[in-house]
């Protein structure tokens, strides 16, 4: 049988548990900018010379990258030219909130915000094995960003760095 004082102890442990459990849940949910207000919006073109292809079956010589708000998510949209093979172009929208979500074809997308200007992600793609986990990184000027690839979930085997830049082309200054 509990005493009245362990009753008060238990209760007073169950309820700062709850407030930790809460403030946790809303700053998982504060790394998540708002669609309209995240760095990646816009398009980018990537700076092959500057990217790191460590197979060269893999190597792009050229693509552009296409964010937008769709919505309470972000819709991605791709052009990939790789230096052997033909050319690819993909999209799919996705919220980043940890959840699996259909991406093109038959593949799924999952991935999270670390940060505002961070996401990790896993593409399950039958087709693309190659290419798992990421990690997409904006600068903090939003002017440069990298897509890291690696061989493994914990994300220290690196395989590429797709470097990117913003193309401000045709927008007002």
């Amino acid at each position: 049988m509990m005493t009245a004082k362990q009753a008060r102890y238990f209760s007073c442990a169950a309820a700062v548990l709850a407030v930790l459990a809460i403030s946790s849940v809303a700053q998982a949910q504060s790394r998540a900018p708002k669609p309209g207000r995240d760095p990646i919006i816009g398009k980018w073109k990537l700076d092959a010379k500057k990217s790191r292809f460590l197979d060269p079956q893999t190597r792009i010589s050229s693509m552009t990258r296409v964010y937008s708000v769709d919505g309470d998510a972000i819709k991605v949209w791709w052009d990939a030219h790789p230096a052997t093979g033909k050319a690819v172009s993909h999209t799919f929208v996705s919220k980043c909130d940890g959840s699996v979500e259909p991406a093109y074809d038959a593949a799924q997308i999952k991935c999270e915000y670390k940060n505002r200007f961070w996401v990790n992600g896993e593409l399950m793609d039958e087709n693309d094995p190659a290419h798992k986990y990421y990690s997409r990184v904006v600068a903090p000027d939003a002017k440069s960003m990298k897509i890291i690839w690696f061989a493994d979930p914990e994300r220290k085997q690196l395989k590429e760095v797709l470097l990117f830049d913003k193309d401000e082309t045709g927008k007002k200054k």
